[in-house]
């Protein structure tokens, strides 16, 4: 008997993985059956120079305990729109994966599931404001969301993209932005801020370091919020001027980091 394997599109994708400390590793094997790694939705049709991956974005949300019921969301710092097309699907309780999109449907493990896979939450309407001090970000945020399903009228007031410098930001901005968030509580900044690793130099790096301070001086005028960061720079909490109340460390594309939770 002949095994024949399309390399382009098998019937089934086997995952090898190997684990453990070099003095133990072990060899891990499975099939995968949800169409590829987590952090690759799909939704990202383009991006800039350092997005944020994905599975991150969705930790940093759920580590800044927000609740989407009764705060609002800010991206001050969107770039694509990783951030804030997370919260939109975690808000909701959305599937990663719809049904129809899976592979392997046919196999006897998979009979009888159902078709669709309908949002956990189907009556939360999140307040999310997306934001960037670049102007070419906007049409790039506007892009991925409409790939994402999250455009058009049903999410015109739900999910809010701008231009704004970061620095600039005040809550009366905030309120103008998003009018159905004044009745709500004080809400949530998730962002994913430069780390400086393609800033070089003195001169470089006192900007960033600048930059960081501004940010702290500016979510300081919203009392009562939260804050919650990823960054992979270790002189960021004495530059932002707050002191974190959770701090968990982690990587984005081989820098180690650390998530960051504020009360602002």
């Amino acid at each position: 008997m002949t095994a024949v394997v399309d390399a382009d599109s098998p019937e089934i994708v086997f995952v090898v993985r190997r684990s453990g400390t070099p003095d133990s590793r072990r060899t891990v094997v499975g099939i995968d059956i949800g169409s590829g790694a987590r952090h690759r939705r799909g939704a990202r049709v383009a991006s800039g120079p350092a997005p944020l991956r994905e599975t991150l974005a969705a930790q940093l949300i759920m580590l800044s305990r927000w609740d989407a019921r009764s705060e609002p969301l800010v991206d001050p710092m969107a770039g694509g729109g990783t951030i804030p097309i997370e919260a939109a699907g975690l808000a909701v309780g959305a599937a990663i994966r719809r049904p129809p999109d899976l592979p392997f449907r046919h196999l006897a493990a998979f009979k009888g599931l159902p078709n669709e896979a309908p949002d956990l939450f189907p009556g939360t309407v999140p307040q999310i404001l997306a934001l960037d001090i670049k102007e070419e970000s906007v049409p790039t945020m506007i892009g991925n969301l409409r790939a994402a399903g999250l455009s058009g009228p049903s999410y015109k007031d739900s999910i809010v993209v701008g231009q704004k410098d970061v620095r600039a930001l005040t809550p009366s901005y905030v309120a103008g932005m998003l009018p159905r968030a004044r009745d709500m509580k004080p809400g949530v900044f998730c962002f994913n801020p430069p780390y400086g690793v393609r800033i070089g130099g003195e001169e470089g790096e006192a900007k960033l370091l600048g930059l960081y301070g501004a940010m702290g001086r500016a979510l300081g005028r919203f009392r009562g919020w939260r804050a919650a960061c990823f960054v992979a720079n270790r002189r960021f909490v004495e530059a932002f001027g707050h002191s974190p109340v959770m701090t968990k460390p982690a990587s984005n594309a081989e820098l180690p980091g650390a998530f960051l939770v504020y009360e602002l």
